[in-house]
């Protein structure tokens, strides 16, 4: 039973040092030949936006609209990517016993 207890709380331990390690990890996402740029952390908290000048002309407000969100769901995805490869480690050390 102790055995047990001490594998949560390694665990536990782990979840808060890849928490920490998340939050300081920023993923860049460009789309618009480069010209949009969103940059998240690891725990896919939007840290900047950058819009080229060509964009601040633009009058199509749905163009500039779409390209923003393909951009953020790009930096997104690179996150939960991220987020896999360091926790299948650690789900591998849970010896779950199903």
């Amino acid at each position: 039973m102790f055995d047990k207890l001490k594998d949560i709380y390694d665990l536990q331990k782990q979840a808060s040092n890849l928490k920490k390690e998340l939050g300081k990890m920023l993923i860049e996402a460009e789309e618009g030949n480069g010209s949009i740029k969103i940059v998240i952390n690891g725990e896919q908290k939007v840290q900047s936006i950058t819009i080229g000048e060509e964009w601040l002309s633009v009058t199509k407000k749905k163009d500039l609209e779409e390209v923003l969100k393909k951009c953020f769901i790009k930096a997104v995805e690179k996150v939960q990517i991220e987020m896999v490869s360091k926790l299948g480690p650690m789900a591998k050390n849970l010896k779950l016993p199903f």
